[in-house]
């Protein structure tokens, strides 16, 4: 679709408001904000909005919109204030604009017995009946408004608050506040929750003290710092009121250094006994409605005048009005045929007695209209609990005999069984169809009263748990399985209802299972698994031991059937999950058994072992342990094959075995220790760790290796170990060998040996200074060192 030029909608805009509008920025697009000009004599504003909102308001500037809200707001003013005034009458005057049901207005009460005065609340709450905040808080005690109002006097920001969503009777704002909490012994049985409050008013970093005001009876709380406990009479004087009022200053002034005093007159007990006695208008609400009645002849209907009609009947259901006005009420609603007669419990229970005796059932709602009325003051009664004990008992017995009904049991069994025979489905509550409703009732009637057979009952539970959403949901999902050979799409309706079902609970172990095995065809063993985990219940360990033992055996009740080429994912599972702490021991041990047979029978053993013999034919010694290279690896994959297979029962790896031992024989204890005295005899000292790519230096190093290695494991015997040890660098005659050394090179060639000149002169240096830094020659040999050496002694820089 071509998107509109700017003059495009310009145009439009001109013509549709008659040019009462005009744009004057550019057009982009719909949804795009840019400015529009509201073009009349009363009103020039300049406006941003998008051309879809434009086009959506009746009067799309937004200040004439809002000067004719508040055009409508004024004219809603009078509504409200009239509607208030017939509520409340002169009790309360509106002071402020009526902006919605849902914005603060402030009210202002004109009562003899308030002080408050002016205070805020929503239109809505205050014509529902929450009046002053202050009246409706009256059900505070005569003693904690007297302590109140006392303490007010003199320090006028007190107040009530809530802390950590605890309310505190009083709070006093200090640089911290002050709380004063007054406990009678009634409602103060729990010293726990006591000892809750506490902790959490003196947590708050901005409180600081907190004094309660117990009575006699209290049992004890916990004593923590910042906490005062004045204990007081459960009596209601001025002498004692005074007495807790001086206590609480008392400590207000030596904390902070003040000198606060307050007297409990006469008025303040008076203002707290008007102020603790509950208000609430439901006389004024009767005045209401027999006022309606005088002035319209008729009583008021659903939503009519504030909905009156709502609250006389929330009235007389919870027993607000006395029994005089309350029977007038019913007088007047019988005369207007608003009810048809106002009856005691006691008259309603004969007619029931009656009703029983005549019919042998009790009253029902689909009825006629004189069982129908039976029918809801039964239910008005027993929900009520108006009844006494006595009349509850016949009523139960009553209940039991009730088995008399329109149609028998078997009536409602042949009807239900024709029904699913032609439909397919449970019969359910329909508007256009009366028989099936007549029967879904007859049978509801009768489950709610328990009067249906065994036999009835247990078909009928059979027949809805078969014909329930969730069982219907079922068989179309397998069909469609078996249909198509592929599961329904992730993103359809059905998948997601069965899978919802699954997870919620709402079919058996024995559905769960057969969904999986159906939806097991089609996807990973891992996904299934995890299915398994989480709509049965089951441990990953378990799910996978059974896997094991469908691959390893067959299994006559098998919850999981399996597929041929899920070999490959449980090997890599295997080398996943044998980590974790999914098996218990006995587990472990069948699966890397398992485990051990599934590699024998891929050959990966064998032709290991193969490539090994032929490398040893080949080279004629073992695979060396250097480190990152390919020998290396098969190497430690030898040594592991070997270890591991050595003695297993099914695999014959018996040649590996043997050239391996003899192989790893020439590297004995033994043949080690030879080597290292042959080397010794040769060189005058023991083989070294050195680096070379050299025969003899590749020689030394692995004979050095292998005699740290041995030494380290133990493998020497003790004599060897004195022999070895006696030889090493820490031995004595090391240091007269080199000497001897150092001499022979001087007798030989005349001459000191010198760094520049081969290692081997070189290595008699070093050797020489190391000795004399170790302190390991006399005066005397180092004397005989100067002659040939005399900078042997200097330092090495």
């Amino acid at each position: 679709m071509r998107r509109k030029t700017r003059e495009e909608y310009r145009r439009e805009v001109r013509e549709k408001t008659n040019g009462e509008y005009k744009l004057i920025g550019d057009y982009i697009n719909n949804t795009t904000k840019t400015f529009f000009k509201h073009n009349t004599e009363s009103c020039k504003h300049e406006f941003h909005e998008t051309p879809k909102r434009f086009n959506k308001y009746k009067y799309p500037c937004p200040e004439c919109r809002k000067e004719l809200k508040r055009k409508n707001n004024i004219k809603k003013h009078k509504v409200f204030v009239k509607e208030v005034e017939d509520l409340y009458g002169n009790e309360y005057s509106v002071k402020s604009q009526y902006n919605g049901s849902k914005e603060n207005i402030i009210i202002q009460h004109n009562s003899e017995i308030c002080d408050y005065n002016n205070f805020k609340i929503t239109p809505n709450n205050f014509l529902r009946g929450h009046g002053c905040s202050e009246c409706n808080l009256r059900n505070t005690s005569k003693v904690e408004l007297s302590i109140f109002f006392a303490i007010n006097t003199i320090i006028p920001e007190t107040c009530k608050k809530k802390i950590k969503g605890r309310e505190c009777d009083i709070v006093i704002p200090f640089d911290k506040l002050i709380g004063i909490q007054y406990d009678g012994h009634y409602f103060h049985q729990n010293p726990e929750k006591d000892n809750s409050f506490n902790k959490i008013f003196l947590k708050e970093k901005k409180t600081d003290i907190l004094i309660r005001v117990r009575e006699v009876g209290c049992p004890d709380i916990d004593e923590i710092e910042n906490l005062f406990i004045i204990n007081t009479e459960p009596k209601y004087n001025k002498e004692i009121i005074q007495s807790i009022v001086d206590n609480i200053l008392s400590i207000i002034n030596e904390r902070y250094d003040t000198e606060y005093k307050s007297i409990v007159t006469d008025e303040i007990i008076d203002r707290a006994i008007k102020a603790s006695t509950r208000v609430y208008h439901y006389k004024k609400l009767y005045d209401e409605y027999k006022e309606f009645i005088k002035n319209n002849k008729r009583p008021p209907i659903k939503d009519e005048q504030n909905s009156l009609r709502s609250r006389i009947n929330e009235a007389l259901r919870n027993n607000k009005l006395d029994k005089k006005n309350s029977k007038e009420i019913y007088n007047i609603r019988t005369y207007y045929c608003d009810i048809k007669e106002f009856r005691t419990e006691d008259e309603i229970f004969e007619d029931l007695k009656e009703f029983f005796k005549k019919n042998t059932f009790l009253p029902r709602q689909a009825s006629i209209d004189e069982e129908k009325k039976l029918y809801n003051e039964l239910k008005r009664c027993t929900e009520n609990k108006l009844f006494s004990p006595k009349q509850n008992e016949e009523l139960s017995i009553m209940k039991k005999q009730s088995i008399n009904y329109i149609k028998s049991e078997e009536e409602i069994r042949i009807e239900l069984e024709k029904f699913i025979k032609n439909n397919n489905r449970m019969p359910q509550r329909s508007d256009s169809n009366k028989e099936e409703n007549l029967l879904i009732s007859s049978i509801s009637h009768r489950i709610s009263r328990n009067s249906l057979s065994d036999d009835l009952l247990n078909y009928i539970i059979r027949v809805r748990e078969y014909y329930s959403i969730e069982q219907s949901r079922k068989r179309e999902y397998l069909e469609y399985i078996k249909k198509y050979n592929k599961l329904p799409k992730g993103d359809s309706t059905l998948n997601k209802s069965v899978l919802r079902f699954m997870s919620n609970g709402k079919y058996s172990k024995e559905n769960i299972i057969e969904i999986i095995n159906y939806r097991y065809n089609f996807q990973s063993l891992k996904k299934t698994i995890i299915e398994c985990e989480k709509y049965l219940g089951l441990k990953k360990g378990d799910i996978l031991y059974k896997i094991f033992l469908e691959f390893i055996k067959t299994v006559e009740d098998r919850e999981l059937k399996l597929k041929d080429n899920d070999l490959d994912i449980v090997n890599d599972l295997v080398k996943e999950v044998i980590k974790e702490d999914w098996f218990d021991e006995e587990q472990k041990k069948y699966i890397k058994l398992y485990h051990e047979i599934q590699q024998i029978n891929s050959n990966c053993v064998n032709k290991t072992i193969e490539k090994f013999i032929e490398f040893i034919n080949t080279n004629n010694r073992m695979p060396s342990r250097g480190k990152n290279n390919v020998e290396a690896q098969f190497r430690r994959k030898i040594d592991s094959i070997i270890k591991k297979y050595r003695s297993n029962p099914y695999i014959d790896i018996s040649v590996a075995v043997e050239i391996y031992d003899s192989h790893i024989k020439q590297n004995t204890a033994e043949n080690t220790f030879n080597e290292a005295m042959n080397f010794y005899e040769k060189y005058s000292r023991l083989p070294k760790h050195r680096k070379g790519k050299t025969t003899e230096l590749e020689y030394e190093r692995k004979l050095a290796y292998r005699i740290t290695s041995i030494l380290d494991n133990n493998g020497f015997t003790n004599d060897q170990k004195e022999i070895l040890n006696s030889l090493l660098f820490k031995n004595k005659e090391r240091p007269k060998v080199v000497l001897n050394t150092l001499i022979d090179f001087y007798n030989k060639y005349s001459r000191a040996p010198k760094c520049t000149n081969g290692k081997e002169e070189k290595r008699i240096i070093s050797n020489i200074r190391y000795h004399i830094k170790s302190n390991h020659y006399s005066d005397k040999e180092i004397d005989s060192i100067k002659k040939i050496l005399p900078y042997a002694m200097k330092d090495d820089n």
